[in-house]
């Protein structure tokens, strides 16, 4: 119904953005990752997904297509809400969960922080569905930073911590990468 919102980033809020569009402010729920993106005052165009439900309806955003396709198709998933789904998306580049899914790999989603009957039921409905594929230089930094997470819990360090830890580390080289985070995670 609503296919995108374009306006001024007017306020932040938990897990949501309002968007001035002429005077008319639209609450729009996002995932932490666009959160941290914009910036108040700046304009922004975002692609929605709008939800009517009994009691409520809402605005779900996203910075690209590709996300919201995702999205989409993740609503699609027997016990996957609206809520769920922008989580996942947060959390999973369109890459690495078609990759997951096309592998059957249970525990690849698991690493990325999705819980083991998620990843099963996942699997089993999203099988041979088609994903959209983000930009490239998108793709590619979430992929690597999936392969990374991995590493670091088959070391025995969560799949949450090892995520956090490799987001504020600035080199490109993976394997720099990883021995920066056993460091930083050493010492925790």
């Amino acid at each position: 119904m609503i296919a995108f919102v374009s306006g001024t980033i007017s306020a932040k809020e938990d897990a949501s953005l309002i968007i001035d569009v002429n005077g008319l402010g639209y609450r729009v729920f996002c995932s932490p990752a666009v959160l941290e993106k914009v910036e108040i005052g700046s304009e922004q165009k975002m692609y929605t997904y709008f939800v009517v439900r009994e009691t409520d309806q809402s605005l779900y955003g996203f910075l690209t297509q590709g996300e919201k396709e995702v999205f989409q198709k993740l609503l699609g998933v027997s016990g996957v809400g609206p809520k769920s789904a922008i989580k996942i998306v947060s959390k999973v580049s369109a890459h690495d969960l078609a990759n997951a899914i096309m592998q059957q790999d249970e525990s690849l989603l698991q690493a990325l922080g999705v819980g083991k009957k998620m990843a099963e039921r996942l699997i089993v409905d999203l099988k041979g569905k088609d994903f959209p594929v983000l930009d490239g230089a998108d793709g590619a930094l979430h992929s690597d930073l999936s392969e990374e997470v991995e590493a670091l819990v088959a070391l025995g360090y969560s799949a949450s911590d090892a995520s956090e830890v490799l987001k504020k580390i600035d080199s490109q080289d993976s394997a720099e990468r990883i021995k920066e985070a056993l460091k930083i995670l050493g010492k925790s």
